[in-house]
């Protein structure tokens, strides 16, 4: 636990230096993910019948939740990027049970989504806002550009935070190059996001094709 605590205290006094933090002055971002603690559990979906990336007779046999959730985050990717968005891989981290004996880090693929297209800030919410009621997730977090806080949204019928109640975050702080943080519900959070960042422009024309193809069945358009 004292080791896990002294990791985040100098995760906070480091100087901030990261392109992420430019990208967030300079347009609106978000954060989102396809996976699901159990992707085979629809319970808390808008839409069971039609929620995107429904597991294969296969994963659902075998209870291959790694499989079933990289599918799903493969779908969200395209779809993103079909968007016309730009779109960073980023791992995100949290401390389950934060001041407690049991406290463990808990680790989540994610993406970094920059409103490159420039479209409103209510538009590019509720872009990000309607994948993620597709994909049946808990919440997405959206940081209006050019602010120092974030909010978290919730996209499905789970308890907390509940479906399209708006929480604001704590304020956003940056540590090590590539990631910031925030603190939810009181717990610190963290996001390491690759440099790199992935668009439509930037593919071949095969791979607009394919990507094209997976998003249509995600966006249906």
């Amino acid at each position: 636990m004292k080791k896990i605590l002294n990791e985040w205290r100098k995760f906070l006094t480091e100087a901030p230096l990261s392109r992420v933090y430019r990208d967030m002055m300079e347009y609106d971002c978000a954060m989102l993910s396809g996976y699901r603690d159990d992707p085979f559990d629809d319970s808390d979906c808008l839409n069971p019948s039609q929620a995107s990336t429904p597991p294969t007779d296969e994963q659902m046999f075998k209870r291959d939740i790694g499989s079933a959730n990289f599918a799903r985050n493969k779908e969200l990717l395209a779809a993103l990027i079909s968007l016309g968005f730009g779109v960073k891989n980023a791992k995100g981290a949290y401390i389950e049970g934060y001041k407690t004996p049991q406290a463990k880090e808990v680790l989540e693929n994610s993406f970094f989504v920059t409103n490159l297209e420039g479209i409103s800030e209510d538009d590019f919410f509720n872009e990000i806002i309607n994948l993620g009621k597709t994909f049946c997730q808990e919440s997405v977090i959206l940081i209006p550009k050019g602010k120092k806080s974030a909010f978290v949204h919730g996209t499905n019928n789970s308890e907390w935070p509940g479906l399209d109640n708006r929480l604001k975050l704590g304020p956003l702080s940056f540590g090590r190059e590539k990631e910031f943080m925030t603190k939810f519900r009181n717990r610190p959070m963290a996001f390491s996001i690759d440099e790199e960042m992935k668009t439509y422009k930037k593919l071949s024309r095969l791979e607009r094709m394919v990507v094209k193809t997976i998003a249509n069945k995600v966006l249906k358009r």
